[in-house]
């Protein structure tokens, strides 16, 4: 005789109160938001609401021992008067690049600098050149590394087997499988997941044909940078590889004895000098 399937019992979830998460939410510092938005949906949804980063604002970017509503470290923009309207998007931004200038664990990273490893596998969104005196500044966007379209292409989930991890609670875990599955951001701002790489230069290099053409639809990700010492012995060359996802071409730019190579996530203070 046929066996029928044994049916499985439906699985039943226990949630607790949101009012023990908002007690819960307010003790926790900025740099576990990422922990907190993991433990279950209800708090993955609670870190996606505008309480919760009114609160963190509110708590370790306001100064309560003066009579002035004014943050002496904060510019215009992120001013309480200026994000309190705010969408939720823009309230979030906002809030994460003032604790990066008001919450000592968060600017003492602003202070060691970002490595160029930061940018690897992320996607060229465009390029432009400033000129600053006797120096050429050399701009590059990037956008953070899409794990869902990366691992379609085997060669660059190759050259990243980690690409699908990530230690930076700013982006509130939302590349992670979990949170792929469980957890969607609505909102997001016009920033978000864009890093800048700012080269300063006493010669003018142009840019790759190859970037400039196929620029908005090419998915050319920077795949490799390196940094050597120049023959001279006095200065540093900076040379980066550009490869497309569905093409093994890659492109290198060289940069030879560049005076300066930073990076500059969305949530710098400096990243608004040099987005466009």
């Amino acid at each position: 005789m046929e066996r029928k399937p044994i049916e499985k019992p439906p699985v039943v979830y226990s949630t607790i109160s949101s009012d023990i998460w908002y007690h819960v939410a307010d003790h926790i510092p900025p740099e576990y938001v990422q922990t907190f938005a993991l433990i279950c949906r209800q708090t993955a949804d609670f870190v996606n609401t505008r309480r919760f980063w009114n609160t963190i604002y509110k708590k370790y970017c306001l100064k309560f021992d003066t009579d002035s509503s004014w943050i002496l470290e904060l510019p215009e923009h992120l001013q309480a008067h200026s994000i309190r309207d705010s969408d939720k998007a823009t309230m979030r931004a906002s809030v994460v690049e003032a604790l990066f200038r008001t919450y000592p664990p968060l600017s003492d990273r602003i202070k060691q600098g970002y490595s160029l490893d930061k940018l690897l596998g992320s996607t060229y969104e465009s390029s432009w050149h400033e000129q600053e005196n006797c120096v050429w500044v050399m701009c590059y966007k990037f956008r953070q590394k899409n794990v869902a379209e990366a691992k379609q292409v085997k060669d660059f989930a190759e050259i990243f087997p980690s690409i699908a991890e990530t230690d930076d609670w700013e982006t509130l875990a939302e590349n992670s499988a979990w949170c792929r599955k469980h957890y969607v951001v609505k909102e997001k701002h016009v920033n978000d997941g864009i890093s800048l790489l700012v080269i300063r230069c006493e010669r003018f290099i142009p840019f790759p044909n190859q970037l400039l053409y196929e620029n908005g639809g090419s998915r050319v990700m920077l795949s490799a940078t390196r940094q050597m010492l120049a023959k001279d012995m006095c200065g540093t060359n900076l040379e980066l590889d550009f490869g497309g996802r569905s093409s093994k071409v890659v492109t290198t730019v060289k940069y030879p004895k560049v005076v300066s190579c930073k990076v500059y996530p969305w949530w710098h203070p400096d990243f608004r000098k040099y987005v466009k």
